[in-house]
């Protein structure tokens, strides 16, 4: 009988699992560095796993990011799957329990597709939606033609080349945080392309990035435009900008279903106009507490979607907030390829139209329930190597980065005292130049940080 047990930040090999499988099975689509990309550039994340007990053969999966800001922690959870021979026997539900542990009574927020939706709202509390759903909008390359004239009114830039504080303050209209770390980080991925579009006075009107993700797709996440004559020229110019871009299969935006642009921007590059377009009604976004309204005429396509930097406008003042995009097992069995290949582009989910949109469900709201955890699912613990360098804790990761010193023996000195100078509780420090593996339990305040060619890494004992 096959056991089984759970890593929480499990080593690169385990991600790229997660990325072959839900890409062979569920047809999503993400980059091999999105594991990085999260890691280094929320305040807190996890990635929790279910293996085969004793190796790194994935079982099940889910991760969990924390993003701090003025208003408080705002939480996403991604990457929720299970292996197909594994289904069924409720292995993914322990670690989907944990994870919702930790949004407790905060506001949470969650996008069901239209096989689940209400169930979310009648079984988990989901029950404040908007009035619409969210289409999932997409065109094969083969399909597709630049058209020859666009609107001169409007011009694009590289990002690099507009001033970086007038594009910050334009990413404001769509989200209030502040998202300048996260947006560079972003722009400066392998295999993304940024453009800025503009009017003919010189103002930002909209901005996209184009990613080239697994399956040989484009993934326009995100992109923003003021009107429809502005993002066809920012889609030109992105699309012209990308080596070879007839050679990939396909893309699509998942948008509003309230905002028409999107569909019309499809059709002025489709060369047999509306009937080369795949459109389904696809997902709903859920609320516990409070529905946060979003500037839906300017998203004609969100970001990211296992951990995207946008979803909502957060324009009311918001508790502690979590931003769920599930694949339960039930959901990918229903239509696999959840938002549309899980990361942006792709030719439909890969699956018939759903069934007409039920109601959401919206109104007198129901106890969430979860299933108890297995007693063999017990034990949560963190299982990395030297070359993930995950944090739970912002203080720590500063005094870290504060007292790195040029060798590994230095460092492990001046963070020790630096611990002690602050009182803090007893803490091991472990610098080392070369790789090595740890496991610790996941309710362990713990750090890393590297620098000067070798890492720290702390943790509360």
């Amino acid at each position: 009988m096959t056991e089984f047990e759970t890593l929480v930040n499990p080593p690169q090999e385990v991600f790229e699992q997660i990325v072959k499988l839900t890409s062979d099975t569920e047809d999503w689509a993400f980059q091999l560095n999105d594991y990085n990309f999260w890691s280094t550039n929320f305040d807190q994340f996890w990635l929790v796993t279910v293996v085969e007990k004793g190796t790194l053969n994935l079982v099940a999966s889910v991760s969990l990011a924390r993003w701090d800001g003025p208003d408080g922690p705002l939480f996403s959870i991604g990457m929720f799957y299970c292996v197909k021979k594994y289904r069924g026997q409720g292995l993914g539900k322990p670690i989907f329990k944990k994870v919702m542990d930790i949004v407790g009574d905060n506001n949470a927020t969650l996008t069901g597709v239209v096989p689940m939706s209400e169930k979310y709202a009648k079984d988990f509390g989901f029950d404040k939606c908007p009035e619409h759903w969210h289409l999932f909008s997409s065109l094969k390359l083969a399909d597709t033609v630049i058209p020859e004239k666009v609107s001169e009114k409007y011009t694009t830039k590289l990002w690099s080349d507009v001033d970086y504080n007038a594009l910050t303050a334009y990413d404001r209209t769509i989200c209030t945080r502040d998202r300048t770390r996260i947006m560079t980080s972003w722009f400066n991925l392998k295999d993304t392309f940024t453009r800025v579009v503009l009017d003919e006075s010189g103002n930002i009107v909209g901005y996209a990035t184009i990613r080239l993700v697994t399956k040989n797709k484009l993934s326009p996440a995100p992109f923003y435009a003021d009107n429809l004559e502005a993002a066809e020229v920012l889609l030109k110019d992105l699309l012209e900008m990308i080596p070879n871009w007839q050679q990939h299969s396909s893309f699509g935006f998942l948008h509003p279903e309230i905002n028409k642009g999107p569909l019309a921007l499809l059709e002025k590059f489709a060369k047999q106009g509306k009937e080369s377009i795949s459109s389904v009604v696809f997902i709903r976004s859920q609320f516990t507490k409070k529905l946060i309204p979003t500037p839906d005429h300017k998203v004609y396509s969100m970001s990211d979607c296992a951990h995207q930097f946008v979803i909502q406008n957060h324009q009311a003042t918001m508790q502690s907030s979590i931003l769920i995009l599930l694949c339960l097992v039930s959901i990918c069995v229903a239509c696999p390829g959840l938002f549309g290949m899980m990361g942006g582009g792709g030719g439909g989910c890969g699956c018939r139209a759903p069934p007409p949109p039920s109601p959401c469900g919206c109104g007198g709201r129901k106890k969430r329930s979860l299933p108890d955890e297995p007693a063999t699912m017990e034990f949560f613990g963190i299982a990395a190597s030297d070359d993930d360098v995950m944090c739970n804790s912002p203080e720590l990761k500063k005094i870290i980065a504060e007292n790195m010193q040029k060798t590994a023996s230095d460092s492990s000195k001046a963070i020790n005292g630096a611990l002690e100078s602050k009182q803090l509780n007893r803490f091991t420090v472990v610098c080392s130049e070369n790789p090595f593996v740890f496991t610790i339990r996941a309710d362990t305040a713990y750090c890393g940080a590297k620098k000067n060619k070798h890492t720290c890494n702390v943790f509360s004992v």
